[in-house]
């Protein structure tokens, strides 16, 4: 009702811009790179998990081909919690730069690379070993996503060495009938480093941002306004905002709230984020992370039993207290006694207890065991749940589980198929294992046979064999069965149909954000797209999916490509 009469009052009100006020501002560059700021700069800008990152990273440093000069490596060691840089290459990059730039954008001296916290520094920052190597003469030597990484960490340190960027801020106040509006902008006076690179902004904080300035004055356009200007209300838009709840962790600052409790090293951030999602405590959707079921059942325990070591602090003190030990201000006997002593206890009455917790959560079923009658019960495994025969150790026999929409708990049989085992000549069952379905002898313990699930499609390099489904750590991908002998492998999922375009020998099912699920050609040079329906193929450029395409012939082999596509091009 407030804000309805507050509207009424100023919809015929005069305004006037009662206030201009501007103000010089200098902004610094970014700092050198870190373990951590490398992290969290690659996952904002390049979408790069943290292993991944260190992954590539470790490729740039141990040394890449590079024309006849043999291995080059194009960065130093990339785990560091250092920002310093050597007088040589501070030497080297003001020698670029004045070179480059000119000399107005070198910086005016050297810069205070310390640190409030404790950091080891037997590395300096993690820099390109020479910016002469620019990444765009490297880019021919490296993947693309090599070139991706090399090219943040070379813009990154040059922008560190260069000078302040120097805006003007423009504040200006708009008063009617005894209201008063605010707006202002930035207009950028000198590019300073941002002339090469510019970090990315915060996730979190963009959020929800900038929605106002399109409805108002344009904050960019500010300096062209001069006091007593008459100023007219556009359109009067109320809006009631909700404080919102933190955001869930992103790759990027998880490793920044670890940097800053001080929990771990830079070698560990990436470790610490793979563990978690490894062993399903986490799980992540849209590039965030949930807790999930496995991961809060966990964590209730050990707070319960454990809450000091679960606290926060306990790692960054352990950290420091090991500091002291290196630096020779405490005995190491002294700092694990004092943790041990308590811990032991701790641990010990804690295994009574953890017990108790654990069969809390074991739910009780009315399956019986086939093997001794006993009821079945569901336990978790590495893996996820699963049914265990409740009278173990006496009966170790277990089961896959389902769980149906109403929430009850089913036993998850094993699929018949027509194949039989080559061994023993019995049926073949579809069974559930640590990387996906495969293909087992219904015999099982008796014959141990087991092989990948067929799709029944021929393989694409023309070998005879048939393309199948394999597991592995990061995930479903696709092979040929005759593997070693035949190399084909992807990781989407092979259509048996040839590309109309360039005509190679078959399309892959792939899902991206930008363009949902479609059918597209494996060959990069090639821009071949399906889409399921008529909307999205007319947004993306795309046909939409032939009606043939869910129903390929069962073992139907493709045409030979064309002379001048190589099949092993395509993967």
């Amino acid at each position: 009702e407030e804000t309805t009469g507050l509207i009424e009052r100023l919809k015929n009100a005069d305004f006037k811009v009662s206030a201009v006020l501007h103000r010089e501002k200098s902004k610094k560059p970014p700092m050198p790179f870190t373990t951590s700021k490398l992290q969290q700069e690659a996952y904002k800008q390049l979408r790069f998990g943290a292993r991944k990152t260190m992954s590539i990273a470790q490729g740039l440093y141990e040394g890449i081909e590079v024309g006849d000069s043999g291995p080059v490596g194009l960065i130093t060691y990339m785990r560091t919690d250092s920002k310093r840089v050597s007088p040589e290459a501070k030497a080297e990059a003001a020698k670029f730069i004045a070179e480059t730039y000119g000399e107005k954008y070198l910086s005016p001296g050297d810069r205070d690379t310390s640190s409030k916290t404790k950091i080891q520094d037997a590395h300096e920052a993690i820099r390109p070993t020479s910016v002469f190597r620019t990444p765009d003469q490297m880019k021919a030597y490296l993947t693309p996503e090599q070139f991706k990484l090399y090219q943040l960490i070379w813009e990154d340190f040059l922008a560190s060495q260069m000078s302040n960027a120097l805006y003007r801020e423009t504040s200006v106040e708009i008063s009617g009938a005894n209201a008063v509006f605010r707006a202002s902008g930035t207009e950028t006076l000198f590019e300073g480093y941002t002339k090469v690179y510019e970090e990315a902004a915060d996730e979190d904080k963009k959020e929800g941002e900038g929605a106002e300035d399109e409805k108002g004055l344009n904050p960019n356009k500010l300096s062209g306004i001069a006091e007593g200007q008459a100023m007219i209300w556009r359109e009067p838009v109320p809006e009631q905002h909700f404080t919102q709840p933190p955001p869930r962790f992103t790759d990027a600052s998880m490793v920044k709230t670890l940097e800053e409790l001080g929990i771990g090293r830079p070698s560990t951030y990436a470790p610490t984020l793979e563990t978690i999602q490894t062993r399903h405590y986490v799980k992540k959707e849209n590039g965030r992370f949930f807790l999930a079921e496995l991961g809060n059942l966990v964590l209730e325990i050990l707070m319960k039993n454990f809450p000091n070591i679960l606290d926060y602090t306990f790692t960054a003190k352990m950290e420091t207290e090991l500091d002291q030990v290196e630096a020779g201000e405490q005995e190491w006997r002294h700092v694990i006694n004092d943790f041990y002593t308590p811990f032991k206890d701790t641990l010990a009455e804690a295994e009574k207890l953890i017990g108790e917790e654990k069969s809390k959560i074991e739910q009780v079923t009315d399956i019986p065991c086939e093997k001794c009658g006993k009821m079945m019960i569901v336990k978790w495994g590495r893996h996820g749940k699963f049914l265990a025969c409740s009278n173990y150790p006496e009966c170790h026999n277990t089961k896959s589980l389902k769980e149906t929409t109403d929430g009850s708990i089913q036993i998850d049989t094993d699929t018949a198929t027509d194949e039989k085992c080559p061994k023993c000549g019995s049926e073949m069952v579809v069974k559930m294992g640590r990387f996906g379905k495969f293909l087992a002898c219904s015999k099982y313990p008796e014959c141990k046979t087991a092989k990948p699930i067929s799709l029944k499609i021929a393989c694409p390099l023309g070998c005879g064999g048939e393309v199948v489904s394999r597991g592995s750590r990061r995930g479903v991908f696709y092979g040929c069965n005759r593997y070693p002998d035949c190399k084909f492998i992807s990781w989407y999922k092979p259509v048996n149909r040839p590309c109309p375009t360039c005509h190679g020998q078959y399309l892959v099912e792939k899902y991206t954000k930008t363009l949902g699920a479609h059918i597209s050609c494996p060959n990069k040079e090639c821009d071949y797209k399906e889409f399921p329906n008529a909307e999205a193929a007319e947004a993306h450029g795309g046909v939409v999916t032939p009606a043939a395409a869910s129903t390929p012939a069962e073992g139907a082999v493709p045409p030979a490509p064309p002379g001048n596509i190589n099949p092993a091009s395509l993967n």
